[in-house]
């Protein structure tokens, strides 16, 4: 807005912290903020009225809710704020009454528009999200009656505020542009009214003066000049041969010389001629030839001289002035005329003031012998002022505006808790008698017999549900009792509260044996294991549960009514028990016969991927066979035509050792991994050698394939714990899986590249092929057991789901990442100790 009436809602953010965060942070943002003003505008005295105004609303309002902070900020200022104000304005800053109260109503309703749009956001957003985390006595405290305080005084009073300040900007607009266009008609009136009382004052005065002897009668010239003191010249001068100038009246000027072609001026003439000269210092300069003779007079006029004849409607306030130019920038400007508003655009200053001292400057060409321009200037205070009482009338109408909606906001929230209070009363006395009590409800308003029509609804659904629950109570014991699966159930201390049939038949122990008992005590691991991680997802968990008889069983147990996302479930808790806590259902499944399946699948799945490395291992074995048989062959034929030399039997026989034992390492390989020699043991190896391994287990297949594989490592060593040979298996079937999907691409475009990646104590394996990718339908399922999208050639389904299973045995994680181009795996390990401090 303009005049200064700049509607910056800063002090929204002190409310707000007020209502998140407290009366403390609402001071600072008080503070802060009023710094701010001061740094941007100057107004030192921001730092006391903002600050009081948040401390008052503040401390008396720290208990109380929206609407009640809207009408503590009314008395403020009406109290308070404004009169402070007028008085500081008025008389330490001494600005004019009108002005003072323009500001100060001006601060009191940005005070309400502040106040409004806070509450307006902040319950808002407590409507939308009313987990939010603030203070609990301004959740208490929120009400639906501020909600719509907010909103209807919004509602009422920026429209009304936005069409009066458009229609003052408006007003105001069409002044400054009357303005500019006057201006320019007025200067090119007077440029003309002055051009031409210049010519005609030039001839008077120089036929006057022509007649004494100006060089020594100065008596006379000053006669003549005190008889027509309002139109005289200011400077007379005497024009010399060389265009020096000689003073003959007035105070001498720096002009000392005129560069005009006096010779053509002093030649002889049949009548007398004026010439306008230009501009100098201001004035205006004038010659006068005579018709006979050779003595030339040079006038200078005032520039005051020429105001009264000007045509302008501000002659009074206007400033008319001559301004020196030049051919080239008189040529650059093509128009005759410019206009424009002066005033202070400095940040600094406020906008009240900068226009109080602007005024409309208008330019014209002067016709003269040298460029000049006639400069008419008038001031802009009269017309500002009175658009400053517009404005400040607009304010006022807007604050008495701002001032009833609050106040009529405090009605509507006393009515609305008096009806919330009635309502309440109502249903708990119908609840308790299950009858209205006498005169509580008018049934000849529609409201009341709604009301009670609401609470007889209610009971009866209060009543049903009560004998839902009984049922659903009573069907959830009987299946407990019936279920063939395991089911348990625990408190929030980890303390047994149900032990099903199943279970009992399972371990052994009755349900009067385990209830009360904590679940710990029949667990065989330690009970810190079973507390899920608050920052994983909630998943299934896998214990040893030690039988009556002493014998142990596998048991998988997850979370009954789990929700998605739910991160973590916990079985035992060696924190605080609360005595009202939950009690959370857990299925039992054995997984013992469950891992005796997997591992035979998982064998299946080492003897699938062998046949298809049949041809690999064929080619292994019989490089070193071949140099075998030829080495041997070469000495025995040697032998038949004589005796063979020593060093060549040593080579040949190093030769024939390198390849058998070449051989054998081929044959071991093989029978680790498909009979899984070492694989029960836990060790530290490094995945990279391991990868190396099982990309030579499958060479022959990838060469015939034309398949590249590439392979990244960091620069350390990198170790993992963990079983080998399941490592190896996993790597294969990745292998496998991409020369697969690249069976249709060029075969100069089939490459693999496995990335090592080792941040923190996590290592990164990135396997990814320039395949056709994972179709968008399949990206969720390409994990499931038997699921294949190349059934039709052959595809069995397992590959993926056996490498999950192998990876979560090694206590990592394998997941498919979306790329444009080809498939990606990223694998994640847990490095060994060493392997993170390197």
């Amino acid at each position: 807005m303009f005049f200064g009436v700049n509607f910056l809602f800063g002090s929204v953010f002190v409310w707000l912290a007020m209502f998140t965060l407290g009366a403390s942070w609402a001071l600072a943002a008080a503070f802060i903020g009023a710094f701010h003003t001061v740094e941007l505008w100057g107004h030192g005295y921001a730092h006391f009225l903002f600050t009081m105004e948040a401390a008052f609303v503040c401390f008396l309002g720290r208990n109380g809710s929206t609407s009640r902070a809207s009408i503590l900020v009314l008395i403020y200022w009406m109290a308070f704020g404004a009169p402070m104000a007028l008085l500081l304005y008025t008389q330490a800053l001494d600005l004019p009454w009108s002005t003072a109260l323009l500001v100060a109503s001006k601060q009191a309703l940005n005070g309400f528009l502040n106040m409004m749009i806070a509450a307006l956001f902040f319950t808002l957003v407590l409507f939308f999200h009313p987990e939010l985390r603030i203070p609990k006595r301004w959740k208490d405290a929120n009400s639906y009656s501020g909600l719509l305080q907010a909103i209807f005084g919004l509602a009422f009073l920026l429209p009304i505020l936005l069409s009066e300040f458009y229609e003052l900007k408006r007003n105001f607009q069409r002044f400054v542009s009357h303005e500019l266009a006057q201006a320019e008609i007025n200067s090119r009136r007077s440029s003309q009214n002055t051009a031409t009382f210049l010519k005609l004052e030039t001839v008077f005065w120089g036929t006057s003066l022509s007649e004494i002897n100006v060089a020594e009668d100065y008596k006379k010239i000053e006669q003549l000049v005190e008889a027509d003191i309002s139109a005289a010249p200011s400077q007379i001068y005497t024009v010399m041969n060389d265009g020096s100038l000689r003073l003959v009246y007035g105070q001498a000027t720096s002009l000392q010389k005129l560069t005009l072609p006096l010779q053509v001026l002093r030649a002889p003439q049949e009548k007398q001629m004026s010439f306008l000269l230009g501009c100098h210092e201001g004035q205006f300069m004038s010659l006068f030839a005579p018709g006979r003779g050779t003595d030339l007079l040079a006038f200078i006029w005032q520039a005051e001289t020429t105001k009264s004849i000007s045509y302008s409607q501000h002659a009074a306030e206007s400033e008319i002035k001559c301004v020196s130019g030049s051919f080239e920038e008189l040529n650059e400007n093509s128009s005759d005329s410019s206009v424009v508003v002066l005033r202070d655009t400095d940040p600094s200053t406020p906008a009240l003031q900068s226009w109080l001292g602007a005024s409309v400057q208008a330019q014209t060409r002067f016709a003269s012998l040298f460029p000049a321009l006639l400069q008419v200037s008038h001031s802009l205070k009269t017309n500002i002022l009175r658009t400053q009482q517009d404005t400040n009338s607009a304010v006022q109408r807007l604050c008495v505006l701002a001032m009833l909606i609050i106040l009529g906001g405090q009605i509507l929230d006393v009515l609305f808790r008096k009806s919330v209070g009635k309502f309440a009363r109502i249903s708990e006395a119908y609840l308790k008698h299950r009858k209205l009590a006498i005169n509580s409800l008018n049934p000849n308003f529609r409201e009341d017999r709604a009301i009670s029509a609401w609470l007889d609804r209610f009971v009866e659904a209060v009543e049903q549900e009560e004998q839902s629950k009984q049922q659903a109570q009573q069907k959830f014991s009987l299946l407990l009792a019936q279920v063939l699966t395991p089911v348990f159930a625990t408190n929030s201390a980890g303390k047994i509260k149900v032990w099903n049939p199943a279970l009992q038949g399972l371990t052994g122990y009755s349900e009067d044996e385990v209830l009360g008992k904590a679940i710990s005590d029949f667990i065989k691991q330690s009970p810190d294991s079973f507390v899920a991680n608050d920052a994983q997802q909630a998943a299934e968990l896998l214990f040893d549960l030690t039988t009556k008889s002493g014998k142990t069983v596998p048991l998988v147990i997850s979370k009954l009514g789990i929700e998605k996302g739910e991160t973590g479930h916990v079985l035992t808790s060696t924190e605080k028990v609360d005595p009202a806590g939950s009690t959370s259902y857990f299925i039992a499944q054995n997984v013992g016969s469950l891992k005796e399946a997997q591992a035979k699948l998982l064998h299946a799945s080492r003897l699938a991927a062998l046949g298809e490395m049949a041809s690999s291992f064929a080619h292994e074995l019989n490089q070193p066979l071949n140099v075998i048989a030829l080495a041997a062959g070469g000495v025995a034929e040697r032998g038949k035509y004589g005796e063979v030399p020593k060093e060549y039997l040593i080579a040949k026989a190093e030769r024939i050792e390198a390849q058998a034992l070449r051989a054998g390492r081929v044959i071991q390989g093989i029978r680790n991994f498909v009979l899984e020699i070492g694989d029960d043991d836990i060790v530290e190896f490094d995945p990279v050698v391991r990868t190396k391994s099982a990309i030579d287990l499958i060479r022959e297949q990838l060469r015939l394939e034309n398949v590249t594989v590439h392979i990244n490592t960091p620069s350390s060593e990198i170790k993992i714990k963990g079983r080998p040979i399941l490592f190896e298996q996993a790597m294969v079937n990745l292998l496998v899986n991409a020369k697969q999907a690249m069976e249709r691409q060029a075969l100069s475009e089939r490459k693999v590249s496995i990335t090592f990646s080792v941040h923190d104590t996590v290592l990164t394996i990135l396997v990814k092929d320039t395949g056709p990718g994972i179709a968008q339908e399949n990206f969720e399922r390409i994990f499931e057991p038997f699921f294949s999208s190349k059934k039709d050639n052959g595809g069995s389904g397992i590959g993926l789901y056996m490498t999950k299973s192998v990876i979560k045995e090694l206590d990592g994680t394998i997941r498919a990442v979306k790329e444009i181009h080809g498939a990606c795996f990223e694998i994640k390990f847990p490095t060994a100790p060493a392997a993170s401090e390197s």
